[in-house]
């Protein structure tokens, strides 16, 4: 007879269980797939700002390089390596991602207040 009571509650209980663990799994989900998007997005934005940056860099230089004298572009070209664009670039990306970052602390700082 207890094995009878026993039989509908344990299957009550493991019915419960699973129930909870797939909403725990749905939710981790959802948490995931928000971040995700996230990261995706600051990624798209930084590498087009890299890109614009780049692209802004090399215009500038192609139009020094019809203002300028003939001499200070050689010396230009002797002193500057090639990929001073690049370099530029990944230079301002890097304090970009870095102030973002610390401004994404301080706001987390704020709210655990």
């Amino acid at each position: 007879m207890a094995v009878q009571f026993l039989a509908p509650v344990a299957m009550s209980i493991g019915g419960a269980i699973a129930a909870g663990f797939t909403s725990l799994i749905g939710f981790l989900a959802t948490m995931a797939t928000g971040r995700v998007l996230i990261v995706t997005a600051a990624v798209a934005a930084i590498t087009a700002l890299t890109v614009g940056f780049i692209a802004f860099i090399n215009t500038m230089a192609g139009s020094m390089s019809q203002a300028l004298p003939a001499e200070v572009l050689a010396f230009a070209q002797a002193v500057m390596p090639r990929n001073m664009a690049t370099c530029l670039s990944v230079i301002l990306t890097a304090n970009i991602a870095k102030w973002i970052y610390q401004k994404n602390i301080e706001v987390v700082k704020m709210l655990a207040k």
